[in-house]
């Protein structure tokens, strides 16, 4: 299959002519493009080529290998093409844009996926303007460098709705953990993480945790005299729950499942993490309002800061990802 790149260069969220940017930045900045073609235009070139892709957003501190790598494997598994959107800040004159695109261009190419990749130069944030592009490409999937930050991250799946791989270095042969508070009856992490770890042929840990309960319940029937240890009833709560992982792995090669109780999801995560080869941990995340993010800043953004491995930011607002990088049905 022939291999089309393309470079554009996008002002703020004006697209303009692919090719050449503009003339003040220097010539140094066009790489081989597809006969000149835009990025759209030459994914239309090909009638095979699926639509949609897996988004990689690049800045000047977070530039690296190892993300570029990580969003190269996904496509292969999910045999998409990648997109690459490198963002150069307003005035950033410590950056030259001709030798960064020329860095990122050279890593391109020798960890390209065999379905293409376009590149694209942005000016400007990635936050103002990850939401556009990840719509006009038909992202199923938003891929980070690990120095782009966790607060960062977390915003970016709440402002596309859109899993975010926080990319660090991969485990080839590691484990992939999808991590469930089992809120949601149709477990959404776990759905959208089993089906990419089967994509990516590794094996899956279905985790939760149950912290333990330290206070009494009194019997209302019997008096304030009398208490029922909530101790036993967490008991039957964490087997119905195990129970529940189990039916949903059995389904599944490769698919165990594991409910801890630990005072701390993070810390019992941790401890999986240093007992097993494990590559990757993916979580759900929640919109939280400002006040809420003041007080407290949520598993989801901790585990990313903690983490020496990958994480995967799973929207629990709207989106689920398939195998196929469609979004299923809702149930009503």
């Amino acid at each position: 299959m022939m291999m089309m790149t393309t470079t554009t260069w996008r002002t703020g969220l004006a697209r303009t002519s692919a090719g050449c940017p503009t003339a003040d930045a220097g010539s140094d900045l066009s790489m081989s493009t597809a006969a000149g073609l835009s990025s759209r235009e030459a994914r239309s070139g090909s009638a095979d080529r699926d639509d949609r892709s897996v988004l990689l957003m690049l800045d000047p501190l977070t530039a690296t290998s190892v993300a570029i790598q990580r969003a190269s494997e996904l496509c292969g598994a999910l045999e998409l093409r990648l997109h690459v959107v490198l963002a150069i800040p307003h005035g950033s004159s410590s950056v030259h844009p001709a030798q960064l695109t020329g860095h990122v261009s050279d890593v391109l190419r020798l960890r390209a996926p065999r379905a293409g990749y376009g590149l694209e130069i942005v000016q400007g944030e990635i936050a103002a303007v990850v939401g556009s592009i990840a719509s006009q490409e038909g992202a199923t999937i938003v891929v980070v460098d690990a120095r782009y930050g966790a607060r960062e991250a977390c915003r970016l799946a709440e402002d596309t709705n859109l899993p975010v791989l926080v990319a660090r270095d991969a485990r080839p042969d590691g484990a992939w953990v999808a991590a469930s508070d089992m809120l949601n009856a149709r477990l959404p992490v776990l759905s959208a993480t089993r089906d990419l770890a089967a994509a990516s042929d590794r094996a899956l840990v279905c985790f939760h945790n149950a912290p333990p309960v330290s206070v009494v319940m009194s019997d209302p029937m019997a008096g304030p005299t009398t208490y029922v240890d909530m101790l036993a009833l967490q008991d039957d709560a964490v087997e119905a729950k195990q129970a529940r992982l189990d039916r949903f792995s059995v389904k599944h090669t490769r698919t165990q499942a594991l409910v801890t109780r630990s005072d701390s999801t993070i810390e019992a995560l941790g401890a999986l993490v240093r007992d097993r080869d494990i590559d990757l941990i993916a979580i759900g995340h929640r919109k939280r309002s400002w006040l809420s993010q003041l007080l407290h800043r949520g598993t989801s953004r901790r585990l990313v800061e903690r983490s020496r491995r990958s994480v995967l930011i799973v929207p629990l607002d709207g989106h689920e990802l398939s195998a196929t990088g469609e979004a299923p049905p809702r149930e009503v």
